[in-house]
């Protein structure tokens, strides 16, 4: 768990932020970028309750210190973690949804502190989940999870719309998010560049005609960070692309990137063939989508760039 401390004047503003894989550690840069701040990282165990509750109680000491009357504080609590995907167990998924509700306590406990002018609470939620097999979801679609997974995420959603409402709160749905962050868990996008790079084969999980909204990480990031320093009315933001790409032109856009062939393996009996796309009516004001093929271009120079450092 990442703490960002942002000062100007007589104003404060402390954003915990707890995940920091491809979405997280993505927001985390654009956070630190845009402001004069400062990165503390916390300790902070996702399989220990007893541990949380000692580390939750460490953090509103902490937090709670004095500060002249006249200064404003403003608490910001993102969760952008998760080790959960769509095929997890339920027990991964009890697991973690016991830490969100910690993360959430933490909010409120920021909340009831004197020295705290505002609480604000940010959650990432996945439009993937929610939406599964839908397709042109627009404004009024109601989330139809088929998975324990999309499930857990409209559970979390509904938990946070329960709390009080002297906390605000915020919820963002990605669709597809593809991108390079050293370290995060490695989608599709990602795993056929690098393959196609080492001459290694892609189990792919879906047809060639699969359709799926793709998702930029660097531009939901913007997006973001932008809204936790400047929040816009809280409601759902879907962040999604509005473009239905085929899995086969995925595969045809990132060979010319490469310069090779991919070696694919096509499950004969996939899961997850269902289309997945959005209405782009449904993008937030301030929402803007890069070019697919830069921002696959872009992923791929980072992950040759990180790799063959590392070597």
């Amino acid at each position: 768990m990442k703490q960002i401390i942002w000062r100007v004047d007589r104003e404060e503003h402390k954003v915990f932020v707890f995940g920091v894989g491809l979405v997280g550690g993505s927001i985390v840069r654009h956070l630190t970028s845009k402001s004069t701040s400062g990165v503390v990282d916390y300790e902070w165990s996702w399989l220990s309750q007893n541990q949380r509750k000692e580390q939750t109680q460490r953090l509103i000491d902490q937090h709670n210190e004095p500060r002249p009357s006249s200064a404003n504080r403003t608490v910001s609590v993102l969760w952008a973690a998760g080790a959960a995907g769509f095929s997890s167990s339920d027990e991964t998924l009890r697991q973690e949804f016991s830490a969100f509700t910690d993360v959430c306590d933490l909010a409120l406990s920021f909340a009831d502190l004197r020295s705290t002018h505002k609480v604000r609470l940010h959650v990432i939620s996945s439009a993937g989940g929610l939406f599964e097999g839908q397709r042109m979801v627009a404004e009024h679609t109601k989330p139809l999870p088929h998975r324990p997974y999309g499930h857990s995420k409209l559970q979390q959603e509904r938990f946070i719309a329960a709390l009080p409402s002297h906390i605000e709160k915020f919820i963002y749905r990605p669709s597809s998010v593809f991108g390079y962050n050293p370290g995060a868990r490695t989608g599709l996008i990602t795993a056929l560049v690098r393959n196609a790079t080492l001459r290694r084969v892609t189990r792919i999980f879906g047809s060639m005609t699969t359709l799926r909204d793709f998702v930029y990480v660097e531009d939901i990031a913007r997006f973001i960070a932008d809204a936790i320093w400047h929040p816009q009315d809280p409601t759902p933001f879907n962040l999604v692309s509005g473009k239905a790409t085929a899995l086969g032109e995925v595969v045809e856009v990132i060979r010319n990137i490469v310069g090779t062939n991919l070696l694919l393996e096509i499950d004969p009996s996939p899961s997850n063939a269902s289309d997945n796309t959005f209405s782009p009516k449904i993008l937030p004001a301030g929402f803007s989508n890069s070019d697919f093929r830069t921002a696959v271009r872009e992923t791929a120079r980072k992950l040759k760039q990180n790799e063959l450092l590392s070597r």
